[in-house]
């Protein structure tokens, strides 16, 4: 769907590894994402924001202990991308980094770990 609006794109535990973030270079301004592939990039121009689906949301499926099924956890692309830094990252790398900055904050706060 050709300029159809911004979507969430669902991927799949097993392919965290193949998906890829190119963060936007320019710091501080609010970017816009699209999906070509496995890949989300910057939108940088208006032919880019017109031709690939735009990203607002990244949805994983998640087993946790209180679901027999897999649960949808909804991730904000401006969150993610803020994580990132300024490197391309798999999801899955940018996960783990992403959860040792969460344990480092819970550790500095003086909440220890589970």
């Amino acid at each position: 769907a050709t300029g159809a609006g911004s979507h969430a794109v669902e991927v799949p535990p097993h392919q965290l590894g193949r998906w890829s973030l190119q963060p936007d270079k320019a710091v501080g301004r609010r970017t816009q994402y699209r999906v070509v592939g496995q890949n989300l990039l910057p939108a940088q121009t208006l032919g880019e924001r017109w031709h690939y689906p735009l990203v607002d949301d990244v949805v994983l499926r998640s087993l946790t202990p209180w679901s027999d099924r897999p649960v949808p956890v909804v991730l904000r692309m401006n969150v993610l991308s803020g994580v990132a830094g300024r490197r391309p990252l798999t999801l899955s790398a940018l996960l783990d980094r992403w959860r040792r900055r969460v344990l480092r904050q819970r550790a500095g706060k003086g909440g220890g770990v589970a």
